[in-house]
């Protein structure tokens, strides 16, 4: 089958359409068109001011389009805020790493739960065995998503960890939201080159081994290139390529 054949068989996990934004008199992002395929790693890529934080920022729900719409596994989600866009699947890592550096690397996993947890306030002050089930399990998932990213210091304050531990640690804890789409805003910034193979094998086993698929800002090429199914491109706010 031909490749756009391909494509055009495989349904999108999202739909951006028209999407504009604007900040005062500043067009910061202008009428982009923008699809995802399902389990697709779709790399986002342009100079510095082309937009393509804030286009992040509108997929993830922080910022509000001012125009345009999006649809997320075939419901439109244009005017839902962050949290509601997490509970369906959409989460995501940032460019300046937010990890709490005084909680274990455990506890930050688990801080990532919370949009799936059941517990209401009663019961976890009675600590009724239901809700002892769902702690014990949510330690249990926590545990195999520190190991799956390769982490196995759970204790370990995550101040604490190597630079590249962080980052797959900020991807744990986006995991455990269980998300369809993930959305990691430059992971490779600031890495050693051994530190980058290591994350670039990680992010294709998302896809693989998950079925997640993937929006990735990166500056570095060679990532891009090496694990890319598309690429698009933005300058001053517009899709040029």
């Amino acid at each position: 089958m031909p490749e756009e054949s391909k494509e055009a068989a495989t349904p999108s996990i999202l739909e951006a359409r028209s999407i504009t934004k604007v900040f005062g008199g500043l067009v910061a992002v202008n009428a982009v068109d923008f699809d995802i395929p399902e389990m697709a790693i779709v790399s986002l890529i342009g100079p510095n001011g082309a937009g393509k934080t804030t286009f992040f920022n509108m997929v993830s729900g922080l910022y509000k389009p001012s125009a345009g719409s999006f649809v997320f596994a075939g419901r439109d989600v244009t005017r839902l805020g962050a949290h509601k866009r997490v509970r369906l699947g959409i989460g995501r890592t940032f460019q300046n790493i937010r990890l709490f550096g005084t909680m274990s690397s455990l506890d930050n996993v688990l801080t990532g739960m919370h949009v799936r947890l059941k517990s209401g306030i009663v019961g976890s002050i009675l600590r009724t065995p239901g809700v002892r089930r769902e702690e014990r399990e949510a330690r249990e998932k926590a545990v195999e998503l520190l190991r799956f990213v390769g982490l196995r210091g759970r204790e370990t304050f995550a101040k604490n960890l190597p630079y590249g531990d962080q980052r797959r640690l900020e991807i744990a804890r986006a995991l455990a939201s269980d998300p369809r789409l993930l959305l990691l805003d430059e992971p490779t910034a600031g890495m050693n080159p051994r530190e980058t193979a290591r994350l670039t094998q990680l992010i294709g086993r998302l896809r693989e081994e998950r079925g997640i698929s993937v929006l990735l800002i990166e500056h570095e090429m060679r990532v891009v290139m090496s694990i890319s199914d598309r690429v698009t491109v933005l300058d001053h706010g517009e899709k040029i390529s």
